[in-house]
């Protein structure tokens, strides 16, 4: 399984640290949404958390 290249492009823009539920949250319902208008179906995203490190 390989990233959609437009999230390849992105990763460096995004935050390394995400203290709060609500700032996870946040950014899967971001990359839902860009993933749907990428055209790659969805929308659907998901990340892992580490939540010693957030």
């Amino acid at each position: 399984m390989t990233l959609p290249e437009w999230l390849t492009s992105e990763l460096d823009g995004l935050p390394r640290i995400l203290s709060t539920n609500e700032e996870r949250m946040a950014l899967v319902n971001q990359l839902a949404d860009r993933n749907w208008r990428a055209g790659n179906g969805g929308p659907f995203a998901a990340i892992v958390v580490d939540e010693s490190t957030g």
